[in-house]
């Protein structure tokens, strides 16, 4: 009787164990698998967190591409509406109409109009021409310097046109330049939306007869 008692002990026990080992097989196996699921969510979150800050950089990319793309259109288009007929000012000596006085004036066209302001520098020192404010498009007269009988060569050194676009209350066919730079007047001191220098360096030419009665006419020493 004992001894099929300690058989049935004996077999209860081995089933224990292996039942016990069973369930730490188990146990085990669950505690892979859920490492292995963690390891696979931690990197499937890492691939994510990649892919989201790639697909961050590519339109932070797009977006600057974009607005290059467009600051160079806006570029172009100021270049374009830049008064560059300005750059071949012509000079020539005449009588002014309004007060008989001879004076060295400037020509030249735009193609459209603009707010204008006219200096002219000489030296240290510069002042201010007389020139319409509202600039309109064609041909352009502006008197730089008066021209005293007996002088040879302009004392004016370089003329500053500053332009912008016409203003709101101006009676004018309106447009702008949309390239962000100041588009208004102002009081015209400051810098113009566009500007344009004209070197100045006019010498009268005389001609044969002329020439003969100034030396003639030059007092002696």
């Amino acid at each position: 009787m004992s001894d099929h008692y300690g058989a049935l002990m004996d077999t209860s026990d081995v089933i224990a164990i292996w039942a016990a080992s069973g369930a730490a097989a188990i146990s085990i196996a669950g505690v892979v698998v859920g490492a292995i699921t963690i390891a696979s969510a931690r990197k499937s979150a890492r691939e994510a967190l990649q892919s989201a800050r790639v697909s961050a950089d590519e339109a932070k990319r797009s977006a600057d591409q974009a607005e290059e793309a467009k600051r160079i259109m806006l570029d172009q288009r100021h270049d374009e509406l830049r008064p560059k007929e300005a750059m071949d000012m012509t000079f020539s000596v005449r009588g002014n109409p309004r007060d008989g006085t001879t004076n060295l004036w400037g020509q030249f066209t735009t193609t459209r109009d603009y707010r204008v302001r006219a200096e002219a520098h000489t030296g240290n020192s510069r002042s201010q021409l007389s020139v319409d404010l509202l600039l309109r498009a064609g041909a352009c007269d502006v008197m730089i310097e008066m021209w005293p009988e007996g002088r040879e060569r302009s004392n004016t050194k370089f003329v500053v046109l500053k332009f912008w676009p016409p203003e709101d209350v101006d009676e004018t066919e309106h447009w702008n330049c949309r390239c962000g730079r100041g588009v208004h007047y102002g009081d015209g001191t400051g810098p113009g939306h566009w500007e344009v220098r004209v070197p100045v360096d006019y010498q009268e030419l005389i001609d044969g007869p002329e020439l003969i009665r100034q030396i003639r006419n030059r007092p002696r020493r």
